[in-house]
């Protein structure tokens, strides 16, 4: 029986406003929880407000899914 893999490491991102969880897997995976995608396609969907990119995360949250 193959075991489900096993969250290691939880973050969480801010991007425009918006709180992304994402955890690395014990496989190496890593993913980004639904409701975080629903709430970043959603604003997505309205556009995005004026915000302040100095405060956001997003840079931190692309290296984050880039790393190997």
């Amino acid at each position: 029986m193959e075991k489900s893999p096993k969250s290691i490491e939880h973050k969480v991102f801010t991007v425009f406003g918006i709180p992304v969880h994402c955890h690395l897997l014990d496989d190496g995976r890593r993913v980004i929880a639904s409701d975080s995608i629903v709430k970043l396609l959603d604003l997505m969907a309205v556009g995005f407000p004026d915000s302040d990119l100095e405060a956001s995360d997003l840079d931190l949250f692309v290296l984050w899914c880039r790393a190997k």
